[in-house]
């Protein structure tokens, strides 16, 4: 009777270790999650506790621990982003902090724009920016710039600069906004970010020039500005904040 009666504590006692793996697994995924928007280092350390708790009793589980952790899901999200971006024509390089008026500019070797995730930098940003911005690089390495972008000839400020001193042509603000065909952009041109810049840095300018840049490049141009559009799309892709010792003809 007494060995009927100690059995099922047995099986009990027995059982409770299987549970265990899986009930870590339940407490990480929070607990990592949470503490990694705050603390990465705190989301580290759980996940790491958690796949070496895990592991001892089952390989399953641990595997599991460091699958469903920010620090796989992250970079692999990240991965995958940049990767489906460069195939698409709509991939990012990600940065942080305040960005400048050229930081929006595209890229000239990978011919993709940037992102930034702000001046408040966690930590974390080797997660979600470093894999991205490698699968970026290392497919333009691959098979070239991104596609459906501007892959003209890309004017250097310098080249810019030079070209609006030697070979610029006038044109009036309001005449250019009625018809931007006439120096060859199209309707479509978002020529709308220009005349409202000018406005916030309070230039005061009725007059813009223009010159073409070995045929794939329109620049328009005030005294302190430089804006660069694909002549073959008429979309913006760079702008220039022009030196005042060279930006006057």
């Amino acid at each position: 009777m007494t060995a009927d009666l100690q059995q099922p504590e047995s099986r009990k006692d027995a059982a409770a270790p299987s549970t265990l793996p899986w009930r870590v697994l339940i407490w990480h995924i929070p607990l990592s999650w949470v503490t990694v928007i705050v603390a990465w280092p705190v989301a580290l350390i759980v996940t790491a506790a958690a796949v070496v708790k895990s592991l001892s009793m089952s390989y399953r589980c641990a595997a599991l621990s460091l699958i469903v952790s920010p620090f796989f899901v992250l970079p692999v999200y990240s991965l995958a982003s940049g990767t489906i971006g460069y195939f698409c024509g709509t991939a990012r390089l990600r940065s942080y902090g305040l960005p400048g008026p050229e930081f929006w500019n595209l890229d000239r070797e990978a011919r993709c724009h940037r992102s930034t995730s702000g001046c408040i930098v966690t930590g974390t940003e080797v997660l979600t920016h470093t894999p991205n911005n490698a699968a970026i690089r290392t497919l333009v390495r691959a098979f070239g710039p991104t596609p459906g972008t501007f892959h003209g000839a890309y004017p250097t400020k310098r080249d810019v600069s030079e070209l609006l001193a030697k070979s610029a042509r006038q044109i009036g603000v309001s005449e250019l906004q009625q018809d931007p065909r006439q120096i060859g952009l199209s309707v479509q041109s978002d020529l709308g970010v220009y005349t409202e810049d000018r406005r916030r840095i309070g230039v005061e300018q009725q007059v813009l020039r223009w010159a073409v840049f070995e045929d794939d490049t329109i620049v328009v141009a005030d005294d302190t500005r430089a804006l660069l559009y694909d002549a073959a799309t008429g979309k913006r892709y760079a702008l220039y904040d022009l030196p005042s010792s060279i930006s006057a003809p």
